[in-house]
Parts: structure tokens; sequence; C-alpha cells
């Protein structure tokens, strides 16, 4: 996969923390980005649950939204993407009946674009998980974990 970095104008204004939580911590190395929901202009813009109000390609476009935002969030704090060695994990969650079973491949939006924003950086271990609910009402909700360089 090509070495490839997003720019920093193509990732929307990152959004602000819905309560008292940092959107990302940087500790020896090693930066936790809090969930991300699927916001534009600090609005949730895809709300539901997947397979009854949402459909699988619009949880995709979910997922890749909030991946973008957990970009935004990881540049803002580390000023820029450069110091991102790779990721480390992430984990999505996705709201929907008990029924839906294809929690994975809403979340491959968001992992779709973290290959496509980082290259192999963007390669990660994950997690997709079903929620009754989600704050804000948001379809899906995205976190990660990344390795990062030191410094600034």
């Amino acid at each position: 996969m090509p070495a490839m970095t997003i720019r920093l104008d193509q990732l929307p204004a990152p959004s602000l923390p819905g309560g008292a939580y940092r959107p990302v911590v940087v500790h020896e190395g090693i930066a936790y980005v809090s969930g991300q929901l699927p916001r534009r202009d600090g609005v949730v813009r895809v709300t539901g649950l997947v397979g009854r109000d949402v459909d699988l390609e619009a949880a995709r476009q979910a997922a890749r939204l909030c991946a973008m935002q957990c970009l935004a969030a990881l540049a803002q704090e580390l000023g820029g993407l450069e110091r991102v060695v790779r990721l480390l994990r992430v984990t999505g969650y996705v709201a929907c009946l008990p029924d839906f079973v294809q929690q994975p491949a809403v979340i491959d939006g968001a992992s779709e674009f973290f290959l496509e924003a980082l290259g192999s950086r963007g390669e990660h271990a994950r997690t997709a998980v079903s929620a009754a609910a989600l704050p804000r009402g948001a379809a899906v909700e995205v976190e990660l974990i990344a390795a990062v360089r030191e410094g600034r």
C-alpha cells in the first residue's frame, strides 16, 4: 500500500468534546482518540438504527465520517499527522437492532478511509460491535489508538 497522507484541508474541523473528557490523550508514544460521531460542522449527520432507519451504505459513509473526525482530532493534538507511526486499534460501534449482523461491513467504511488517508500506517486491528443506542442518537461511533513519535 502506498505511503499516503491525507491533506489536513480534506478533514472536517474537529468536534468539541461533548462532556468532561479530552478528544485525544497522548501518553508514552500512544495516542488514544475518544469515540467520534459522524459529525460535520458540529452536527451529527447520520442518526437512527442501522438496518431500520439507516441503510448499510449510509452507515458505511457515517463510519467514514467518524474516521475523518478521528484523524481531525489526532491532527489537532499532534500538529499534523506526520508523527503518526501507525494506527494500532480501531473500535467501531453500530447502533442497530439485535438481529443486525453486518457491523464489520459498516466499520469497513472507517477502515477503508484510514488506509486511503495513511497508506500502510493506517493498517490496524479492529473490533466492530453493536450498541442499543449511541450518544446524540448517532448511528455509528469510532475510536482509535495510534502509535506516535514524540516531539512537535
